[in-house]
């Protein structure tokens, strides 16, 4: 069962209310719900590839404009910046079948900060007020989260420059505990199913939420061709536990908490930063389909831009093996 997203209902009134306490005359109201419309997404963060929380994001942006702008007199650069940041922060996963984790790193870092110029501009020339301090603390915050992923963007595009584990190669084999407690060894499916192994970066990645949320929608399409799903990431098993239920999964979650088995797979580990925090570092993510032998037929990296998207891609090379 998926958790409650409270930030994101929190997000979606908020977004509601607020244009209308505006075209009343509560503008500073306003504001503060648009900043805590903002500041809400971001807590949710860890849960941002629900479908439901990107529209409330696209919803809180065009709120925004509309808050900054009435009566619609003038424009207001303000007005614009906080669109534009929130417009920013979700446009990566509205794009990333298109844009994947490490092309076009320059998008989000200039565009907010223009916005945090234009907002700081228009700002400028008026008393400063708290309700203009506090709405400026989510932009700030984004911001920051913004930097944050180019940095951790940037990692990811150069450590894919080097060795990878291609098709045609001998899948290394591994044991795991799965998130089910049982413990579950590469070997003991060969011969018997074509497999596909998802490695994802941690519970704490947006991206590998989506990534694992297409995949279970196209599980029945892998069912019916025999491929068994396997998904592997850095977290221990408790942690995987939970992510199983807030993402209703229906397939393996396996613990690589020492990531040897992401080692194996020359998934380059990367340095930590604040939104994760494990001993080994944070692996690279990537799919492979293994097929009865035990040989590699096909790769999806992260810098073959929705790769990771495209189970479609899996099955036409299974058709060719059949």
């Amino acid at each position: 069962m998926r958790t409650f997203p409270l930030f994101t209902y929190l997000s979606l009134l908020c977004s509601i209310l607020a244009p209308y306490l505006s075209w009343l005359g509560y503008s500073p109201v306003a504001q503060l719900l648009i900043s805590i419309c903002a500041f809400t997404m971001w807590l949710d963060m860890n849960k941002f590839s629900r479908s439901m929380q990107v529209s409330v994001a696209l919803l809180t942006g065009i709120s925004a404009y509309i808050v900054y702008s009435y009566p619609f007199t003038t424009i207001s650069w303000s007005g614009i910046a906080y669109t534009a940041t929130i417009f920013s922060y979700t446009s990566r996963v509205l794009l990333y079948k298109q844009i994947g984790y490490s092309r076009l790193l320059w998008m989000e870092p200039v565009v907010i900060s223009c916005s945090v110029f234009l907002y700081t501009y228009e700002l400028a020339g008026q008393p400063l007020k708290i309700v203009s301090i506090v709405a400026g603390i989510p932009m700030v915050l984004l911001t920051f989260t913004s930097f944050v992923g180019y940095k951790d963007r940037h990692q990811l595009a150069a450590l894919l420059r080097n060795s990878f584990l291609n098709p045609g190669a001998k899948a290394p084999g591994f044991s795991l505990p799965g998130h089910d407690d049982v413990m579950f060894n590469l070997s003991d499916h060969l011969g018997k199913r074509d497999m596909l192994l998802i490695f994802v970066r941690g519970d704490w990645c947006p991206s590998c939420h989506i990534m694992l949320r297409t995949y279970e929608r196209n599980r029945l399409k892998f069912q019916s061709k025999n491929i068994l799903l396997v998904a592997i990431g850095p977290d221990p098993v408790g942690v995987n536990k939970e992510m199983v239920k807030k993402l209703d999964l229906e397939y393996f979650l396996l613990s690589d908490v020492k990531q040897e088995v992401s080692m194996k797979y020359f998934l380059k580990i990367q340095p930590n930063h604040v939104a994760a925090n494990y001993e080994e570092g944070i692996p690279l993510p990537a799919s492979f389909l293994v097929d009865k032998k035990g040989i590699i037929r096909y790769t999806s990296r992260a810098d073959r831009a929705g790769e990771s998207l495209q189970p479609e891609l899996i099955f036409d090379v299974l058709d060719k093996l059949k």
